[in-house]
């Protein structure tokens, strides 16, 4: 069994729809290495690896993916 540290190296992921037209919402944040086991979790490479500022910086609602950073979007 690989450890969460070989198969999520960044550590923080965000999930987002990677089919959906960009700017897409942040539908879930991942602290790979504190989970119990990461059976289920999707491959690192189709979420946003982020940095532990960026982890830090995080909100529940209103970030999006745009690229490969967060962004917030206004409310039009």
């Amino acid at each position: 069994m690989m450890s969460a540290q070989t198969n999520y190296p960044a550590r923080y992921y965000a999930l987002f729809d990677t089919t959906a037209t960009q700017p897409t919402p942040v539908t879930g944040w991942i602290d790979a290495w504190g989970l119990s086991t990461t059976d289920g979790l999707p491959a690192a490479s189709t979420m946003l690896p982020l940095t532990s500022a960026q982890w830090e910086a995080r909100a529940p609602v209103g970030q999006y993916v745009s690229g490969s950073t967060i962004v917030t979007v206004p409310a039009s």
